[in-house]
């Protein structure tokens, strides 16, 4: 007799073939039965779809080790910026108050949303078919999003020696805002569009690793397999960047970092051009 055993997606894993002696039954297995308990099985079944490799199409590994690079990267790039973010807030002046920064947050999100629906209004219907361009253009625009709020305490200084001597041409600026201010909404509006650019060819980019050479894949399972690699690896970058940023302190370090970390994406970027997934 003959046992088939079938992972998640379907697939064969191994054959059993169950043969009768006197007194006893001898079982002939055909296949791995000792992978499934190793410890890189168990980290396949965790991060790997269901059926990998014969669920995914051929090109999903290189995406998603380049991919997983990217995201480390920019990740430990994110945490610069979200401490230049925090000092406009007010973090760490004394004059600040909680107020302001309430009120910083309520304009980020206004411009957040706004061109959210903006985007979505003018962009929507070309996202699936253009997916490659408007992947690439979102990982642009979230390396632009990252410089923006790590440049915007130079603002600060910027504004208090030059602002002041020019404001009269510029009526729409108000005194009392700051530029710092308005790079930083600049920078909120710009990451919303990266947001919608994303989100729309993701769907793309699933629907494509989700179609093996033969048989069909499973949408569901690639997405959640994909958010838990996604999540492993921004929490090791977040790791690696609590454990370095106390030593970029001057803007000199910073930035060299921050140039190495955005030339590495850019880097993973480029070699995504060889996914063909517009439909």
């Amino acid at each position: 007799m003959e046992v088939t055993e079938r992972d998640d997606a379907g697939h064969v894993v191994r054959i059993r073939i169950k043969s009768l002696t006197i007194g006893q039954m001898v079982f002939t297995t055909i296949g791995d039965n000792t992978s499934r308990a190793s410890f890189l099985s168990f980290v396949a079944k965790v991060f790997l779809p269901a059926g990998y490799p014969r669920s995914v199409s051929p090109d999903y590994l290189r995406y998603q080790m380049l991919n997983a690079a990217q995201a480390f990267c920019s990740s430990l790039a994110t945490l610069l910026s979200l401490r230049a973010t925090l000092e406009g807030y007010g973090v760490g002046n004394a004059s600040a108050s909680s107020t302001n920064a309430l009120l910083l947050t309520i304009v980020q999100n206004i411009s957040n949303r706004l061109t959210i629906i903006i985007a979505a209004f003018f962009f929507g219907s070309s996202l699936f078919p253009e997916a490659k361009t408007y992947h690439f253009l979102a990982d642009i625009l979230s390396d632009v999003t990252i410089v923006i709020d790590t440049l915007s305490p130079l603002l600060a200084s910027l504004y208090e020696a030059h602002v002041p001597n020019f404001i009269t041409a510029l009526p729409f600026l108000p005194p009392t805002v700051p530029l710092r201010v308005c790079t930083l909404c600049f920078s909120a509006s710009i990451r919303a569009l990266c947001s919608v650019t994303a989100s729309g060819s993701k769907t793309a980019f699933t629907m494509h690793f989700a179609t093996p050479l033969e048989g069909t894949g499973d949408v569901g399972d690639l997405n959640a397999k994909n958010s838990s690699k996604v999540t492993v690896v921004a929490l090791l970058g977040m790791l690696i960047g609590t454990m370095t940023m106390p030593y970029l302190t001057t803007p000199w370090s910073t930035y060299t970092v921050l140039f190495f970390m955005i030339f590495e994406s850019a880097t993973c970027m480029l070699g995504l051009d060889g996914i063909q997934v517009q439909m």
